[in-house]
C-alpha cells in the first residue's frame, strides 16, 4: 500500500476487520501515518513476520507503539528506511524484549544519533540480529560524528551478525580497523562501507584483513 493517506477510522477498521488472521507481511510505503495512527496499527492481531514502512513519519512514538506492538513478538524482519526515526525511537526498538526474535533490522536514512547506534550496539534484545542496514543515516542535519560510529563500532554486540551496511557513515580509517580486527564482525558475509571516508588505508585494513575470512560481499568504494 502506497501513496494514500488513511483515516483513523480506516486503520481502526482495518486492524479489527479480521479479514486477513494469517497476514504475514505487510507493506506501507509513503503514507500520511501519524505516530497515532501508528499506534492504532500496532494493535493489529496478525502474526506478522515482516513489516516494511518506508518514507512514513514514523518518529520516535511511532517506533515505541512498534516497539510494543501485538505482533512484535513474531516479527522477523522490520524495515523503517526513511522513516525520521530519531535516537529516541532506536531506543525504543533496542530496549523492547518484544522485538527479541527480529532478524534483520534496517534503519536506512534516520537521524539515529550517537544515542540511537549506542542501544543498538549494547542492545540484549537484539543480539539475534543478522542484518542491520543503517546505511546514509547521517544526516545534513542530523550529522554523526565519526566519534560516535566508532563508539558504536567498538561496542557492537550482535553476535549472529552476518551482514551490515554502513554506506554514508564517517567510519573512517579508525572504524575500518576496528572492524577489520574481527571479533563481533569475524562472521560477517557481507559488509558495505561505501562512502564511509576510509581513504585507502582503511579500505585495504578491511580488504586484506585475515580476521573476517566469511566476507563474499564487500564494498569499500568512495
Amino acid at each position: 500500500v502506497g501513496d494514500v493517506e488513511p483515516s483513523a477510522a480506516a486503520v481502526r477498521r482495518f486492524v479489527a476487520s479480521g479479514s486477513f488472521p494469517r497476514l504475514a507481511r505487510l507493506n506501507l510505503d509513503r503514507l500520511e501515518l501519524t505516530p497515532d495512527l501508528l499506534g492504532h496499527l500496532a494493535r493489529g492481531p496478525w502474526p506478522l513476520r515482516h513489516l516494511r514502512l518506508s518514507d512514513v513519519t514514523v518518529r520516535k512514538g511511532g517506533a515505541k507503539a512498534l516497539a510494543g506492538a501485538a505482533f512484535a513478538g513474531s516479527l522477523r524482519v522490520l524495515e523503517l528506511d526513511d522513516c525520521d526515526v530519531t535516537a529516541g525511537g532506536v531506543q525504543a526498538l533496542a530496549a523492547s524484549p518484544h522485538l527479541g526474535g527480529l532478524k534483520h533490522l534496517h534503519l536506512n536514512t534516520n537521524p539515529v544519533g550517537a544515542g540511537g547506534l549506542l542501544a543498538l550496539a549494547r542492545s540484549p534484545h537484539l543480539r539475534g540480529l543478522r542484518r542491520l542496514e543503517l546505511g546514509g543515516s547521517s544526516l545534513p542535519k542530523a550529522e554523526l560524528p565519526a566519534a560516535a560510529v566508532q563508539s558504536f563500532l567498538a561496542a557492537l554486540d550482535l553476535p549472529e551478525l552476518r551482514h551490515l551496511i554502513l554506506n554514508g557513515l564517517p567510519v573512517g580509517v579508525r572504524g575500518a580497523r576496528t572492524i577489520a580486527a574481527g571479533g563481533p564482525f569475524a562472521r560477517l558475509t557481507k559488509l558495505e562501507l561505501s562512502g564511509c571516508g576510509l581513504r585507502e588505508t582503511g579500505a585495504r585494513a578491511v580488504a586484506e584483513s585475515a580476521a573476517l575470512p566469511d566476507l563474499t560481499i564487500l564494498d569499500v568504494s568512495d
